[in-house]
């Protein structure tokens, strides 16, 4: 299994393509209320970018007030064919090229002028997360039926 060489830095949100959306925006709402960070990243390559972005949306949806500026660019990864592991390029065999998206998020203005810049969603937009150790905050609402026929149905 593919791993990063380096270790997550500090306030840093690293998604990946198999984890799951909740406990990603959990990390990145706990980072930004518990240890009152102004300014977190949330970092994606390859196929995880679409969930960086689902993340990064989804926590602008539970909390008020985040500016936003998106970043995208490329890395050389080296390929050990036989560690089946990804290291930034140096020495080896075999390099491809990486898509890497870099998402961040600020609870104080960023840069407008930067190419990827948000403003804050309006507050009509944004329904505030309450950590009370349930997923009702992230749960889709429920679909009508299982698609079992009614009884009345079922009589014809």
């Amino acid at each position: 299994m593919a791993r990063e060489s380096s270790a997550p830095k500090d306030g840093e949100v690293r998604v990946t393509a198999v984890g799951r959306l909740t406990p990603y925006v959990r990390y990145a709402i706990r980072l930004l209320n518990e240890e009152d960070r102004d300014t977190i990243q949330i970092v994606a390559s390859g196929q995880a970018i679409p969930k960086a972005v689902n993340v990064a949306e989804t926590l602008k949806r539970r909390y008020r007030g985040l500016y936003q500026v998106t970043e995208l660019s490329a890395i050389e990864l080296q390929e050990n064919p036989d560690t089946e592991e990804r290291r930034p390029v140096g020495k080896g065999t075999t390099t491809r090229k990486v898509s890497l998206a870099t998402i961040t998020i600020s609870t104080k203005p960023l840069d407008s002028s930067k190419p990827g810049y948000q403003d804050p969603l309006p507050d009509s937009e944004v329904e505030e997360y309450s950590d009370d150790g349930s997923d009702d905050a992230f749960e889709r609402k429920p679909r009508y039926g299982k698609g079992r026929k009614l009884e009345r149905d079922l009589a014809r």
